[in-house]
């Protein structure tokens, strides 16, 4: 086996082992609450009014009316605009939405895969840091037993004392 792949497995099974742990915050659910905070649901709404925009683009623009009356002879005058867009305009403006819709989401699922990743190694480090804990208790235990063997021992005459 090739080392990369045995640090691969060795944390494969630190995380399954930290993971059926007792913990008052599981794994997924502190990824999940990564994609609740703020930050990312501000992102999320970001990429849906750019998905809004891109829905609506590329339609034709507004047609204005205008009326007015001169003043010095009584005449009405009339204007109607109605715009003609040529050369691809209207496609081009889907298009160019359609974009900017598509990185906006691609944004937001790149913040979220990072959101992931912090809140893993969070966790991660926690679970880490608890097992270390009870590793040094575990082992402050056993030298208390030792001391107390030796002290045992050393009342009950059975060693050497130098």
């Amino acid at each position: 086996m090739q080392r990369g792949s045995s640090w691969a497995v060795a944390l494969m099974m630190f995380v399954s082992a930290v993971a059926h742990a007792d913990r008052a915050v599981t794994l997924r659910e502190a990824q999940t609450a990564s994609l609740g905070a703020p930050g990312h649901l501000a992102e999320v709404a970001g990429a849906d009014a750019a998905a809004a925009e891109a829905q609506a683009a590329g339609a034709w623009p507004a047609t204005t009316v205008s009326i007015g009356t001169t003043r010095a002879t009584a005449k009405l005058v009339t204007a109607v605009s109605i715009p003609l867009p040529v050369s691809g305009a209207l496609g081009a403006a889907r298009a160019e939405s359609a974009a900017m819709a598509r990185a906006a989401r691609a944004e937001v699922d790149g913040s979220a895969l990072g959101r992931r990743r912090d809140a893993t190694a969070a966790w991660l480090e926690l679970a880490r840091s608890e097992a270390m804990a009870a590793i040094a208790t575990e082992a402050a235990a056993r030298a208390a037993e030792v001391v107390r063997i030796a002290t045992v021992r050393r009342d009950a005459g059975d060693g050497v004392d130098a």
